[in-house]
């Protein structure tokens, strides 16, 4: 018993170790690490659903339960491919909107950044359509790309040389707490608005926050 208790007090160490580094890694990277977890998620979910398809045609598909493994396996790999698509746009555009950030306007970058989070919300208010939601999904991923280069590129060079560490501090703090506190607000919407009205209220930030970009000084 007393070593049985032993085992668990340093399995519960590690775990509390493996939290801690994780929390530490979302804080300081929050976007790339939630492009990675969305990602893997959505590929999870992919595999899942396209091996319970192959399933359903492996087996004998009269019976009442392997079609509804056909469903559960549709439904997972179209979940899947909706959650990995804005993931993997969005670490695809990354190096692209880099090399663009070095050699044309870093602002009309961000500018556009921003019109596709304008534009992405309302393909999932005003159609029903899946193709649709998708091109929504790959279009978020690549503006969540351009956005968030071109701004820190756009900080980097505008905070004054004699506050530097300081200013990019508080610029990643800003990222950090939108990351940390936009899940909360969100659920929030929904519970007051619907799914509707959330994206319609992100749309309105994005907006918000282009009008912002546009009257910088730089």
């Amino acid at each position: 018993m007393r070593e049985f208790l032993k085992n668990m007090k340093v399995s519960f160490l590690l775990a509390s170790v493996l939290y801690i580094a994780l929390g530490l890694v979302l804080l300081i990277w929050p976007g790339i690490t939630s492009d990675l977890i969305c990602l893997s998620f959505g590929l999870l979910l992919l595999i899942y659903g396209i091996i319970t398809i192959i399933s359903f045609f492996v087996h004998d598909s009269r019976l009442g339960t392997f079609r509804f493994e056909l469903i559960l396996g549709i439904v997972a790999a179209a979940a899947g491919l909706l959650s990995s698509s804005f993931a993997f746009a969005s670490l695809v555009m990354r190096p692209f909107t880099g090399f663009l950030a070095d050699r044309f306007s870093k602002k009309s970058l961000c500018m556009i950044g921003l019109a596709g989070y304008i534009l992405a919300p309302l393909a999932f208010v005003f159609t029903k359509s899946y193709l649709l939601c998708l091109v929504g999904c790959i279009i978020s991923g690549a503006a969540m790309a351009m956005t968030s280069t071109a701004s820190g590129a756009i900080a980097s060079e505008i905070i004054p040389k004699s506050r530097f560490t300081e200013g990019i501090g508080y610029f990643g703090i800003g990222m950090t707490v939108g990351a940390a506190v936009a899940p909360a607000i969100g659920l929030r919407l929904i519970a007051r608005l619907g799914y509707g009205g959330m994206f319609l209220f992100s749309s309105a930030i994005c907006a918000a926050a282009m009008a912002l970009m546009a009257s910088l000084p730089y």
